[in-house]
């Protein structure tokens, strides 16, 4: 059931450069989307995620969590999400907290935008409310642009995707930009954020591939599967299923 992972994981260790990158992201087929598959994807983000077990096997990587919680649900612009990110063993101390939202762009294509938080020190642990962030609306966000993810379904039922290399300016090291891979499963996330320089050489990130999220914890509960396409901007017909 996995195998498309180990060939992810061997195709990333394999990249040198932004080069060999875009070859990886090359190598799944994109198919068709189907009407639910914004929600669907939305589903598979939300939870609460943990690297344990590829921290308790691998000494290069770090136990991280990883909580991932709706947002916004009344709104009809797609899906918006919380995201809070921190080592295990300081759940309180988030070192990243960023806002998703998630729409359809065209019938293969679904885009999540990431955004900052104004102040994101005053909310964290906001996940744990009921209706987290309800004071705060997207005008208030800063939008981290040029890091928009594109992402598509393969054919083996999976979601993943990149941003643009060169887009999205890192705040990690001066004159870097963030280069970033996901693939998703149902159960599993794989993502991967490496600094890059203007000579193409990776400064910060994990070497040897991506960090392996295993859900262990779906407590938000599914969203809705709505009426009507909600957050679809193309104007393509849809292959409804």
């Amino acid at each position: 059931m996995f195998k498309p992972f180990s060939v992810f994981i061997i195709l990333l260790s394999l990249c040198t450069g932004l080069l060999a990158q875009e070859k990886q992201t090359k190598s799944f087929k994109s198919v068709e989307l189907k009407r639910t598959d914004l929600y669907a994807i939305t589903n598979r983000f939300s939870g609460i995620f943990s690297s344990e077990e590829q921290a308790n096997s691998d000494p290069h990587y770090l136990h991280v969590k990883m909580i991932m919680k709706p947002i916004w649900t009344h709104r009809h612009d797609g899906y918006w999400m919380y995201i809070e990110q921190s080592e295990a063993d300081t759940p309180d101390k988030p070192y990243r907290q960023r806002i998703y939202h998630l729409y359809r762009s065209n019938k293969f294509t679904i885009v999540s935008e990431v955004f900052e938080l104004p102040n994101p020190q005053a909310y964290v642990g906001e996940w744990r409310n009921t209706n987290p962030l309800s004071s705060m609306t997207p005008e208030m966000l800063k939008k981290k642009e040029g890091c928009d993810i594109s992402m598509h379904k393969n054919e083996y039922g999976q979601f993943w995707g990149n941003n643009n290399p060169k887009e999205c300016v890192s705040s990690l090291g001066k004159n870097t930009y963030t280069v970033s891979n996901v693939l998703i499963d149902e159960e599993k996330m794989i993502t991967w954020d490496r600094g890059v320089n203007k000579k193409e050489a990776y400064v910060w990130g994990a070497v040897k591939g991506g960090y392996e999220f295993l859900r262990t914890s779906d407590d938000f509960g599914a969203i809705e599967v709505p009426e009507k396409s909600v957050g679809d901007t193309s104007t393509e017909s849809i292959n409804v299923q």
